[in-house]
């Protein structure tokens, strides 16, 4: 594996990394242009990281968000038996600032391969089915296929991306709770009402 540590806001980011950054595998990049939009320059960090990744697989972290340590193993395994899956996705955690169980995703999905005929009209009508961040491992190929740029004109560029990749290629789903999403009023998401 292949750790890219993004820093999109300056601060103290690069000496907290500095001691990491003795593991080959650990990386950081100072972004010094910003992919800007509306709702800020989220899309453009991770438009970056797609196009530095390298691995076969993809998979984006915010920093206040976090995962189980079977998450990766899981996913991967799931893509290597599915290869004509683009991306694989479990339900997910909420959680508060004090890192406290919220509440817990309740995806209205079987586990395994989900086509796109059936997926996506699923995922237009009902958010709940549709990947939440810190869920999901894309193949890096189908980044590719369908343009690693996140479009900043949305506030929701990652649902925007997400269908994209739906639309050309089966989704996975695994059932694991496995990926923690931090709720907090700063969030894009916090402000944005489904739908607009």
């Amino acid at each position: 594996w292949r750790l890219t540590i993004s820093d999109n806001g300056g601060g103290k980011v690069a000496k907290i990394v500095t001691p990491y950054l003795k593991d080959r595998r650990i990386f950081y990049r100072r972004n010094t242009t910003i992919l800007e939009g509306p709702f800020g320059s989220a899309a453009g960090n991770w438009s970056g990281l797609i196009a530095d990744a390298t691995a076969p697989y993809v998979a984006l972290l915010h920093d206040d968000d976090w995962w189980d340590e079977r998450f990766l193993e899981r996913r991967v395994e799931f893509l290597a038996q599915h290869p004509e899956c683009g991306f694989v996705f479990g339900p997910h955690v909420d959680v508060d600032a004090s890192r406290a169980e919220v509440r817990r995703a309740d995806v209205k999905l079987e586990e395994g391969v989900h086509p796109s005929e059936k997926y996506v009209p699923r995922f237009v009508r009902d958010k709940d089915v549709q990947p939440s961040p810190p869920s999901i491992l894309v193949r890096r190929e189908a980044y590719e296929v369908v343009g690693p740029l996140f479009n900043p004109d949305f506030a929701l560029f990652d649902s925007e991306m997400w269908l994209r990749l739906a639309m050309r290629f089966p989704v996975g789903y695994v059932t694991t709770h496995d990926s923690y999403y931090r709720m907090h009023g700063q969030s894009v998401t916090a402000a944005t009402t489904w739908g607009e």
